[in-house]
């Protein structure tokens, strides 16, 4: 089974298959994904579309914190 993932050449529009050897499935859409294509996150494997779904929806991570929040910042003065 080879990557269904599509490519797409923003300047003529046209969608192109990635085409390697699939080493998974989306565990949201079920296209076959090779290494390159295939994002993991919370133990399963997304499509770059569905990653971007999964990661701004329902994502069990939590978000990233700037040390400054984390830390407090405090204006000398």
């Amino acid at each position: 089974m080879n990557c269904e993932s599509v490519y797409v050449d923003s300047d003529s529009d046209i969608g192109v298959l990635c085409g390697r050897p699939a080493i998974a499935t989306c565990s949201d859409c079920g296209t076959a994904i090779c290494d390159d294509c295939c994002v993991e996150c919370c133990g399963q494997s997304f499509c770059g579309v569905c990653y971007d779904y999964h990661a701004t929806g329902s994502c069990l991570r939590k978000p990233v914190q700037n040390e400054r929040d984390v830390f407090g910042s405090q204006k000398a003065g």
